[in-house]
């Protein structure tokens, strides 16, 4: 616990304590998530080197540096300089989100492949890979640039499920997905078995039996056979592999349409798509 007096910044009856600590859009009544960005740039400057950016006398000297986004920075530490200014950009739509501070406070040690690291002025590229499993199996990769999509269905759509409202803007960070599904020799290459029932069809054009070459998706996979598989596969490469979530899933499968559907509008085409 820490003693607060009259001179704390953070004293609830002393003004001074929210506004040091506010974006320059505050006074504007922009609200956004991007606020909560700037205080940590703030709070980092002063617990990486016990001092506020700002150098005031009086509460009117101090909002007018804080509207104007007029900084002082002192020398800041190395490991933390890229993170303060990256939060501390007087553009909002320039600042870095929760996500990205995440991946740069991440130890390196175990690189992953659902993150890419980018300073505010850049943007996320997409990076294809293609990864070497036992035997020399390939696993082809796809990179997802960082960005923002609306997730769900309108309160106006009558053929949507409850679970599916209200419809709400998400924002996805970048990642990396499999161009296709999993194959039977993928999953073998990891798992050393393969569950699959079609491991053989018959192709009727012909009459005769084709055996498949593996390339085939595994099936009567559960989602704890998945998510084994993952854990697995994460050991073997060095890399954290891990199940998309929903938002990931919907956001790669979107591709950045805006479409009721991601092929169109028409609900006849369902079927076809399935």
């Amino acid at each position: 616990m820490r003693h607060l007096d009259t001179q704390s910044y953070v004293y609830t009856s002393n003004p001074i304590g929210t506004i040091v600590y506010m974006p320059p859009e505050a006074f504007d009544g922009n609200i956004s998530a991007a606020w909560d960005l700037w205080s940590l740039g703030i709070m980092l400057v002063k617990m990486t080197t016990g001092k506020l950016p700002y150098s005031f006398n009086d509460q009117t000297q101090l909002m007018k540096q804080v509207m104007n986004g007029s900084l002082q920075l002192p020398p800041l530490p190395r490991e933390f300089e890229p993170i303060i200014l990256s939060c501390l950009q007087k553009d909002r739509q320039k600042r870095w989100t929760a996500q990205q501070v995440l991946e740069a406070v991440t130890p390196k040690t175990t690189p992953s492949i659902f993150s890419t690291p980018r300073t505010p002025s850049s943007t996320p590229q997409i990076r294809s890979f293609t990864e070497t499993l036992p035997g020399g199996i390939k696993l082809e990769m796809v990179g997802i640039p960082a960005g923002e999509f609306l997730m769900g269905s309108p309160d106006s759509d009558p053929s949507a499920h409850e679970n599916e409202k209200p419809q709400h803007r998400v924002k996805v960070g970048a990642f990396a997905i499999g161009k296709y599904p999993i194959t039977q020799e993928q999953y073998e290459a990891v798992m050393g078995n393969n569950p699959s029932s079609f491991k053989h069809y018959k192709q009727q054009w012909f009459q005769k039996e084709i055996l498949t070459t593996g390339r085939h998706p595994v099936e009567r996979v559960s989602w704890y056979n998945a998510q084994e598989f993952c854990k697995k596969l994460s050991k073997t490469i060095g890399k954290i592999y891990r199940l998309p979530t929903e938002a990931e899933w919907e956001y790669a499968c979107r591709a950045g349409t805006t479409t009721r559907y991601y092929f169109g509008d028409n609900e006849n085409l369902l079927l076809e798509y399935a």
